[in-house]
């Protein structure tokens, strides 16, 4: 799984600064520490979206930021009764390390 994230991030690194990807790292680490599993990072330059996808035990994670800029556009949670929930405790994807 390390390996996929290492590859998007080598992909990311052509059109994204530095700053970016050590943020985006950062949310990548802070999913592992809630116990998310299977992340996965999408990057759509065309969209200018990241989108992050984890499996945890209280369902399927999904957290969308713009790419230019880092705003938070989405950040839901599809429960294991297949019913999309908002998030409360939200990344903030300017303020991760």
């Amino acid at each position: 799984m390390r390996t996929l994230i290492m590859i998007l991030w080598m992909c990311f690194a052509a059109g994204a600064a530095l700053a970016q990807k050590q943020t985006l790292s950062g949310v990548v680490h802070q999913l592992e520490q809630e116990g998310y599993e299977d992340i996965y990072v999408e990057i759509r330059h065309k969209e200018d979206i990241i989108r992050i996808r984890a499996c945890g035990r209280d369902g399927n994670r999904q957290i969308v930021y713009e790419a230019s800029t880092g705003t938070l556009l989405e950040d839901t949670v599809l429960e294991n009764s297949s019913t999309p929930a908002a998030r409360d405790d939200k990344i903030d994807f300017n303020k991760v390390d």
